[in-house]
């Protein structure tokens, strides 16, 4: 046993780490909650993939044995063809990002063109300006946006204090300052949003909501914004997370048929992992370390599998096969990390955590390669680092399915 904290390997008895000092006792295991939105873990999938991946592979009748396999990872095309969205759209993008910008900004970022088609942001805030949603900034408002430094240079002038944070040089200017005298010294000016402005955001949250920060990009599972926005036209003031649930949920279904069909699960793994990080986003914990699990089920045990196997199936060279097999089942540093910050925030230890695993992973209807025990311990093998356990099982359990296709 590890602890899941520093990686230290403790005994089984033990309650706390010997090296860090994490709690290792035992917590019960609860279920997974039951909310209003359901929470999809696979089982909501009707369809049913082979008994075992032998039955989805290729003809081998039809199998030309000097093609080169593709990346299946790569074999996802990228469309980079801009979006065409509405002028109104457009305005609302701007609308929302106004306040980042200096009204005599020259260096717009490249993702207005790239993800929202807006060429010439400044026309649509001259435009956004002269029907009052935005005005320029007084010398005040504008200090949030200078750096401590210029800060402290205006406190200097005025015989004030420079000690403190930015907010306390902020606070202290303004309150010392007066507007005329502080326009003398500050000459940056921003675009703030009127009562209008602001307004007319409250009436389409679902905007600011796609603009913010998330952990998660709705784009990498073909949500741009247009097709978003098409989401709440006919309710713009809808609640945002559930319109979005129930989309992801429509997706989930029609990716995994996709998967299916066509053997490569990269995309539905995606967006496997969009969904728990949006039930993490609303601190939903166990739910969104449920929707992990199958996150990680299909990317490291079923969908690895299937790659590998129609590998072996083309190329018929079972070592290649089974390297093939760990490179796409390995865990990323990043999936590792999240599933030990989810964890922690659900009260999970390495022991729970564990269990945890171990059910999660009996309850999907697609049987991979690992049975739940083992995929339970490869994944805590990848959370401690252990590169070559993780080669070892996947050896292991690679050359038992490929004897299964032989036969």
């Amino acid at each position: 046993m590890f602890c899941i904290k520093c990686g230290n390997q403790v005994q089984e008895t033990a309650n706390f780490c010997p090296r860090c000092g994490n709690p290792i006792g035992k917590i019960p295991v609860n279920n997974v909650s039951t909310t209003s939105r359901p929470v999809n873990t696979g089982s909501v999938i009707s369809s049913k993939a082979a008994g075992f991946i032998k039955s989805i592979l290729p003809d081998k009748n039809n199998v030309n044995n000097n093609r080169t396999v593709v990346n299946d990872r790569m074999s996802v095309k990228e469309d980079k063809t801009v979006v065409q969205i509405s002028t109104p759209l457009k305005e609302l993008v701007m609308l929302s990002l106004a306040e980042r910008f200096n009204v005599n900004e020259k260096n717009y970022p490249s993702y207005l063109r790239e993800k929202y088609g807006i060429g010439f942001p400044s026309e649509i805030l001259a435009k956004l300006a002269n029907e009052g949603f935005i005005r320029h900034s007084f010398a005040k408002e504008s200090l949030s946006k200078l750096k401590i430094p210029e800060l402290k240079d205006i406190a200097t002038r005025f015989d004030l204090a420079v000690k403190g944070k930015k907010d306390e040089l902020c606070n202290r200017i303004n309150e010392n300052v007066s507007e005329e005298e502080l326009s003398n010294c500050v000459t940056e000016r921003y675009w703030v949003l009127t009562d209008k402005g602001s307004e007319r955001l409250n009436q389409n949250k679902y905007v600011v909501f796609y603009l913010d920060n998330h952990s998660y990009s709705l784009e990498t599972i073909g949500l741009d914004f247009n097709s978003y926005a098409k989401l709440f036209e006919k309710k713009p003031n809808g609640s945002i997370r559930d319109v979005i649930w129930g989309e992801l949920n429509r997706k989930s279904l029609r990716f995994y048929d996709k998967a299916v069909k066509d053997g490569n699960f990269y995309e539905y793994c995606e967006l496997l992992r969009v969904m728990a990080l949006f039930l993490e986003e609303e601190k939903r914990y166990l739910n969104a370390l449920y929707s992990y699990m199958t996150y990680l089920h299909y990317r490291s045990d079923f969908g690895a599998a299937i790659a590998a196997l129609k590998y072996f199936s083309l190329l018929k060279k079972e070592s290649e096969a089974i390297t093939y097999f760990y490179d796409k089942a390995e865990l990323a540093p990043y999936d590792a990390e999240k599933v030990v910050s989810i964890s922690e925030a659900a009260g999970y230890n390495s022991n729970t955590l564990h269990a945890f695993m171990k059910e999660a992973f009996a309850k999907e209807n697609d049987k991979g390669v690992f049975s739940p025990a083992e995929m339970a311990d490869f994944v805590m093998l990848g959370l401690n680092g252990d590169r070559d356990g993780q080669r070892r099982m996947c050896e292991k359990v690679m050359k038992t399915a490929i004897k299964h296709v032989k036969k």
